[in-house]
Order: structure tokens, then sequence, then C-alpha cells
């Protein structure tokens, strides 16, 4: 046995894999022809690959003809007798999982090892430091996602894993089973936002979606999640700023301006915030690889429970895209896979196009900006309507209208919330403003 390869654990694999039908699309799953160390072995697992999908016998003689038939060399190997010296080796049907697993890990060995090498070459030629750094965080991360991939499973034991949450849901009627987003009857709609969920909020320019996103994300902080704010057009003082504001209910242009009194007020809500587990990202133009890297390295460090981005449409793909709008698609689509593999809900804001202006009309899903495969990928879209945003006559003012306009799981609906814009606070309607101050 060496560190890199074990060559008796992968003549073991193709041992049975050649006597024992029943296990053969076991090791399909489980390795590749690349996950195999000697040249031989690779040869011989591709020949019996191609025979099973060719519905073939397979046993010594048919696997050295089609290896002779895919061009590969087998007298340096002495053929059939290299094959049959193979199929002689001790090995056990009912050990096939921990064969399987010594050659992944020695594979999974190997690739790093060549990752490291790969890096190493790359640094001494004085290449960008950030280049380097984010090439081996996602090759590092892709190789670590290769042990995640999920297999089919009996539905007994989906049903199983369903029945116990549906034991623990049934203990605790009525609470939430999601992310509390603050907003009682959004809430109540959403039953919190649920994890592995892409949740759209979109609006046109000045509506308020990064004040309510902003306020959702405090909210879930507040009640002890770990959050990640990636804000590609504020900074991160600007956004702390929009914090302080709502929190502590003081006019946001009298923190901008300097015209500032109600300094216990801004000392308490700073302690507060503080004291939550908020993270802020402002990188303009940030890719959806970095993002994804970033979000990856804060749940492997303490864990993460909600990620906010404002606004998709600033995001970068990094990939080759015939268009704006396929660029748009290949970002959502990235966003709600990271949702799976993170566990978490994602809040993803949106711009709506112009024509959702029209007539003073409310916003429908066709108003999602440069792609209908945002509205594909999201679980939840939530449109904003304000009628004093379009008519500065209108007679209900400072009200802003949630608009569940699609809910993958559950009901669509609209919800109203108060809004105080001077200081950026979205709440409930009939609340009692004497006791917001620092509740949120």
């Amino acid at each position: 046995m060496h560190d890199i390869y074990d060559l008796e654990a992968e003549k073991c694999v193709l041992s049975i894999m050649i006597t024992d039908q029943t296990k053969r699309e076991f090791v399909f799953e489980k390795l590749k022809r690349k996950d195999f160390y000697l040249g031989w072995h690779k040869d011989i697992f591709s020949a019996i690959l191609e025979l099973s999908r060719e519905n073939n016998n397979v046993d010594p003689l048919t696997v050295v003809n089609k290896m002779e038939q895919m061009g590969f060399d087998t007298e340096s190997n002495n053929g059939i007798g290299g094959v049959v010296e193979i199929v002689n080796t001790v090995a056990f049907s009912s050990n096939i999982e921990s064969y399987c697993k010594i050659v992944k890990d020695k594979s999974d060995t190997r690739n790093l090892l060549f990752i490291i090498d790969n890096i190493k070459n790359r640094a001494y030629k004085n290449e960008d430091y950030g280049d380097v750094l984010k090439s081996i965080e996602e090759q590092i991360f892709d190789l670590s996602q290769n042990e995640n991939r999920s297999g089919l499973t009996h539905v007994k034991d989906t049903l199983e894993e369903l029945i116990n949450i549906l034991d623990e849901r049934s203990k605790n009627k009525g609470s939430l089973t999601g992310i509390p987003t603050g907003f009682r009857d959004l809430d109540r709609i959403l039953l919190g936002m649920q994890r592995k969920d892409l949740i759209l909020l979109a609006a046109r320019p000045s509506v308020g979606k990064t004040a309510l996103a902003v306020n959702i994300a405090l909210n879930a902080a507040r009640n002890d999640h770990r959050v990640a704010i990636f804000s590609l057009e504020m900074s991160k003082a600007q956004l702390a700023q929009r914090m302080l504001s709502s929190l502590s209910l003081i006019n946001l242009k009298n923190l901008i301006s300097g015209d500032i009194d109600e300094w216990e007020d801004i000392f308490q809500a700073s302690s507060i915030i503080a004291e939550k587990s908020i993270y802020i990202d402002d990188t303009a133009g940030i890719s959806i690889t970095e993002l994804r890297s970033k979000c990856r390295r804060l749940k492997a460090d303490g864990g993460l429970d909600f990620i906010m981005i404002d606004y998709l449409q600033l995001m970068t793909s990094e990939g080759r895209n015939e268009n704006r709008q396929q660029e748009i698609s290949t970002i959502s689509r990235n966003l709600k896979a990271l949702a799976k593999e993170l566990d978490v809900p994602i809040l993803a804001l949106s711009q709506l196009s112009r024509d959702s202006e029209k007539s003073g009309r409310k916003p429908r899903l066709s108003d999602l900006r440069e792609s209908g495969a945002i509205e594909q990928d999201a679980d939840v879209v939530i449109l904003l309507f304000r009628e004093d945003y379009q008519n500065e006559e209108a007679e209900v003012k400072n009200q802003i209208e949630l608009i569940i306009a699609k809910h993958r799981n559950g009901e669509t609906g609209s919800v109203e919330l108060n809004f105080i814009k001077e200081c950026t606070r979205f709440i409930d309607l009939e609340t009692n403003m004497d006791k917001e101050l620092f509740n949120g």
C-alpha cells in the first residue's frame, strides 16, 4: 500500500465488478475512471463500463476484447492472463463499499496534491495573489463537494425523516418552521423564511426594497441567526447607518448630516446590533464564484443561517454568456443551488422593469427584469407596491404592499406594512409606535 494509491483495493473493486453483477452499478455510482491510479486498471474499468452500457456479459474474455476494441494496450499486461489475475484476487463482495472508499480517498489525496503543486507553480510565476487564492478556494471546495453528492435513497428513508419532522411540528403547533422575517402577517403566510429557499424581493428603485431587506436581516439576527449581507450598491458604513436609523427611529437624514441630539439612542442601538452575528461584504460587482466561496467559509467557521444580496442584477457570473439575460439566469440558478447546499434561505433583491410603473398598476411576475429564469428558480417572489410612490396625490401614504406573487410550497397573497421612510423602518399595521423603539 502507498500513501497516494492502493493497488490491492483497486484490484478488489475490479474483481468484484467482473464476477458480481449485482455490485457493478454501485461501483459506477461511487467511482470514475480517473479514480484508479494504474493505467491498466483504468482501462479495465472503462471496458466493464462500456460492456454494462451495452448490456453484454462481463468476463475476462469479453473485457479484453472490449479493451482491444477501444484501442487499449492489453499485451503489455499479459492480455487475458492479466485480467484473470485480477479476478483471482481475494475479494469479498460484502466489502465493496469499503474497497470503493479506499480507492476514492486515495484519488482525492492525489487530486489535492495536484492542486497544491499547481498552486505552487502559479505562485512562482508571480501570478496575481487574489486570482491564485480564489483558485485554491474553488478547487478545494469543488473537491469537498464531491463527498456531498446525494444518491438514490428509498422513499421509506425519506418518509421516516419526514414523519420525525411532522411530529416535531405537531408538538409546536402555530410556531414558525423557518427564520422569522419579524413581520406578523408575512410570517403567517410564509411560516418564516424556509431553509434551502431562494426568496426574491423585487421592486422599482426607491420603493424601499433595500430598507425592507435590511429590516428582515436585522430581525433574523436579533432572533439569534447568523446573517451574511452582500451589499453591491451601498458601502458597509451606509448599510450600518441604515440599521442604526431603523432601530433607533432617528431620521436617516440627520445621521448623514450630523444633526444629532439622540446620542443615547444611537449608542443603545449600536450596542444591540454589535452583539449580533451580522457579517457585511460590500464588494462591488461580486461574482457568484466569490460570493459562494465566502459563504462556504462562513458556514464552515461557526455556521450561517441567512444570506441577503442587494441586488442580483449587480452580480457577475464570470462564465461565458451570450447576453445579459443568460448571465442573470446563470446567477439565479447558482443562488438556488447555494441555498440548497448551505441549507439556508437566500433573500435576493431584484429590479423590476419600467413597464411595472405604467398606468399606476401593481407589479406582476412578468415585470421581473432581464430574465424569466429568475421566476423559475425562486421559491418565493415578493413584489413591492407603494401607491404614493407612483401617485403623489394618493390617499394612502407611507404604506407598502408586499405581494407574494409566487410561493412554491404555500399560499400566495398580500401583506401591508407601515413604512417610516425617514428612518427606513417597516412595522406591522396597527402597531403602537411608543413601543417600537429598539424593538424591531
